[in-house]
């Protein structure tokens, strides 16, 4: 195996990597440090970087919860549709459009546990 082939694999697993402390940081700074500005640079560089990555359905996410959150409505809204146009059946994507799914996932998971408590 010459040291190209050898340096592919290697690459690759750098770059995968690089994509989840990219993302991990992006979700630190929004859930921890409350730093919306900073989560969204970092996982706008990351998309811009990278293209499209395992994170990408996540990330858009977390991307329309830090621009409501600094009140930037029409970059959510774009990241809304970004992520509803790709990924219309995920969860996220019936989260953003119905403001009740939520609330009803959580009445079937209340429903599932006092049926498991009574049961057993």
């Amino acid at each position: 195996m010459s040291n190209k082939q050898k340096q592919l694999p290697e690459k690759k697993e750098v770059q995968e990597k690089l994509i989840n402390a990219m993302f991990d940081l992006g979700k630190l700074y929004r859930n921890v440090l409350e730093k919306y500005e900073n989560s969204i640079e970092t996982l706008k560089k990351m998309h811009s970087r990278f293209g499209p990555t395992q994170h990408e359905l996540e990330s858009y996410y977390y991307l329309v919860l830090n621009y409501r959150d600094i009140n930037q409505t029409a970059k959510a809204d774009e990241y809304t549709g970004k992520l509803t146009r790709k990924y219309p059946e995920s969860t996220y994507a019936k989260i953003l459009n119905d403001p009740n799914y939520f609330a009803a996932l959580k009445d079937e998971a209340g429903k599932i546990d006092k049926y498991y408590e009574d049961t057993y």
